[in-house]
C-alpha cells in the first residue's frame, strides 16, 4: 500500500486490579480500530474506554502498541506508542469477528472486508491530496528518477 500501515496492540488478557498494576494497565479491554495517527491511516489497538467516553480529556495520553502492515491481511507487531489525543483520530472500531490476534506471535489478521475499507480510506486520502505522492520522472533510457 502507498501509505504506511500500522496496527497497535495491547495485551489481550483481562486487567487485574491488584495493587501492583500500574494505573495505565488497569483499563477496559483493548480494541482494534482503524485510526489516523499523525498523517497515516493505521490499524491500532487501544483501550476500548476511548469508544465509550463521550469526552476524552485532551490532556490524557493514549497508549497503543503499533503493528506494521506486512502482507495482504497480515500485520506484525512493531512498537509501543504513547500519543497525544490530537495525534490520533479513531475512524472505525472493528468487531472482534473481523480480527484474529495471535498475540504470542505478534501477528494480527484482518478480515478482507476490513482490508477493503482500509484500502478505500487510504485511496481517498491519496485522491483528495491529503498525502502528497512522490513525483517521478523517467529518463530516456526508461529508468525511474525520483524528483
Amino acid at each position: 500500500m502507498a501509505t504506511a500501515m500500522h496496527a497497535t496492540t495491547l495485551s489481550s488478557s483481562p486487567s487485574s486490579s491488584s495493587s501492583s498494576s500500574s494505573p495505565s494497565m488497569v483499563m477496559k479491554s483493548p480494541k482494534f480500530a482503524l485510526a489516523q495517527v499523525h498523517d497515516d491511516v493505521c490499524l491500532v489497538q487501544v483501550c476500548s474506554s476511548l469508544a465509550h467516553e463521550s469526552c476524552h480529556s485532551a490532556l490524557s495520553a493514549v497508549e497503543a502498541q503499533i503493528y506494521a502492515h506486512e502482507f495482504i491481511t497480515i500485520f506484525r507487531y512493531s512498537h509501543p506508542a504513547i500519543l497525544h489525543p490530537s495525534d490520533i483520530r479513531i475512524l472505525e472500531w472493528l468487531d472482534e469477528q473481523s480480527v484474529l490476534n495471535e498475540a504470542d506471535k505478534g501477528t494480527v489478521f484482518l478480515a478482507r472486508d476490513v482490508m477493503e475499507r482500509l484500502r478505500r480510506l487510504t485511496d481517498r486520502r491519496w485522491s483528495i491530496g491529503l498525502v502528497t505522492r512522490p513525483r517521478a520522472s523517467y529518463s530516456r533510457g526508461g529508468r525511474w528518477i525520483p524528483s
